[in-house]
């Protein structure tokens, strides 16, 4: 069975999330979505995406005085990967998530992390 979806926008408002000096504050990610499953939109899958993703990246500076100061680059990439994960749907509605993604960057900035990953649990029910 194809799914094909988009995760229209994801924003960041809060600036000390960040991990090993870089801060997604925007993603925008298509993923095609293959289960492997009789049902439809449910059981074990697995997806391919792309990322567009933006941020800052903190960096700091010692120079030869022995000073530091501290400054940031702000960053846009793209990325392309993979993701497993599942999705299980109870008879009364309820629907359960899981997932992991990892993907490389590959525009080849200087300034963004080289790989992008993303997890979620997600609880739902359904109308």
């Amino acid at each position: 069975m194809m799914i094909i979806k988009l995760d229209l926008l994801q924003f960041s408002l809060d600036k000390s999330n960040a991990t090993e000096g870089y801060s997604r504050s925007f993603a925008s990610t298509p993923y095609y979505r293959q289960y492997f499953s009789k049902k439809y939109a449910a059981g074990f899958f697995v997806e391919g995406f792309g990322m567009l993703n933006s941020g800052i990246e903190d960096y700091y500076y010692n120079d030869r005085i022995d000073s530091s100061s501290m400054g940031a680059f702000d960053y846009t990439d793209f990325a392309l990967g993979i993701s497993i994960g599942g999705k299980f749907i109870a008879k009364r509605g309820f629907v359960a998530e899981i997932y992991s993604r990892i993907g490389p960057n590959i525009v080849e900035s200087d300034n963004g992390p080289e790989i992008v990953g993303r997890g979620d649990i997600a609880l739902r029910y359904r109308f």
